[in-house]
């Protein structure tokens, strides 16, 4: 389902406001405002949701997960190999 997301504006979200769907304050009318504006531009909505669908594909896959994970640990752990799997 490649729907546009709505989430409270909050620290280290992937949600590029407007790209992708909408940032809103904890508040219940700007939450209804962002529905109704989805909703009266089905066109804009449908482009949202294509641009979420990417981003997930390429940032969010298991190979991009493990590489920030190594390199998570090879700038913490002395004598971490550069480069392929590390042996622990």
């Amino acid at each position: 389902m490649k729907k546009p997301v709505i989430a409270c504006r909050i620290p280290y979200l992937a949600i590029e406001d407007g790209v992708d769907g909408f940032l809103v304050p904890q508040e219940a009318e700007a939450l209804t405002e962002k529905i109704i504006w989805l909703l009266d531009h089905p066109q804009k909505a449908h482009a949202m949701g294509e641009s979420g669908f990417r981003k997930v594909q390429s940032e969010y896959n298991w190979t991009r997960i493990v590489d920030r994970i190594e390199t998570f640990y090879r700038q913490r752990v002395p004598g971490a190999r550069e480069s392929g799997a590390m042996h622990i």
